[in-house]
């Protein structure tokens, strides 16, 4: 029977060796990657929100200013005159040329270009000036296809379009002109009383000459913009007796 220490000694032997895999060096096991941390996984759910967060293309929306405003009636007004004369046969034939009718025209979106050069300013922004110039090139494209309509106009002047507020920006401007208009009225009564008689005198001679949707047209913006005067009461009945 062997001795209990040398039984003990073996059994460490054999140990050792299963360690080590098999009798050669023992090598060190590769650690396995850890997992992620309560702090790491949370850092990672942010991380991941942020990416899926939707962010509006053009940032920040503001009211435009006042400058911004003129220049998107100045646009709105032009590109509807461009659009109008466009398709005429003068156009196709002088095109912008000085000789042409439409030379006026031209003349008047460069200067307003040449109000607003390039720079580094706020006020207008950098869209707004662009659509200047958008107006311009679109008036050059349609004097090369002599007023047709090309690949370039059927998506430029939606985009003008969208950047200006038009046909929003028409109304505004419409709404703005008639509300000042009636505040000077409203300190003037006896001026509005005359324009008001001078308007209604126009509204009765459409009726002497058999024209009765004008003349109602005609005393419908009376009301409207002469809304506390004798004339407005006249053609209210007026409207009536029609």
């Amino acid at each position: 029977m062997k001795h209990p220490l040398l039984l003990m000694l073996s059994l460490a032997a054999v140990l050792s060796i299963v360690a080590c895999g098999g009798g050669g060096t023992a090598t060190t096991p590769e650690k396995s990657n850890p997992l992620p941390s309560a702090v790491g996984q949370a850092d990672e759910s942010a991380m991941q929100a942020a990416d899926e967060k939707e962010v509006p293309p053009d940032g920040p929306q503001r009211d435009r200013t006042g400058i911004e405003i003129a220049i998107c009636l100045f646009v709105a007004k032009h590109l509807e005159e461009l659009e109008e004369f466009k398709g005429k046969e003068d156009f196709a034939l002088y095109g912008f040329a000085i000789a042409g009718p439409y030379n006026r025209w031209l003349l008047a979106v460069q200067a307003e270009d040449k109000k607003w050069p390039s720079g580094l300013y706020d006020d207008p922004s950098l869209e707004i000036r662009a659509s200047i110039g958008d107006l311009l090139q679109i008036g050059a494209d349609y004097v090369s296809s002599r007023g047709k309509e090309t690949a370039f106009t059927r998506t430029a002047i939606p985009a003008l379009k969208r950047t200006i507020g038009y046909p929003d920006i028409l109304t505004q401007a419409a709404g703005l002109r008639r509300d000042a208009k009636q505040k000077e009225l409203a300190a003037d009564p006896e001026k509005a009383e005359k324009l008001a008689a001078a308007r209604l005198k126009q509204a009765q001679r459409l009726i002497e000459l058999g024209k009765p949707a004008a003349a109602k047209r005609r005393l419908t913006d009376l009301i409207d913009a002469f809304p506390n005067t004798s004339a407005a009461e006249e053609s209210q009945r007026l409207l009536k007796d029609m």
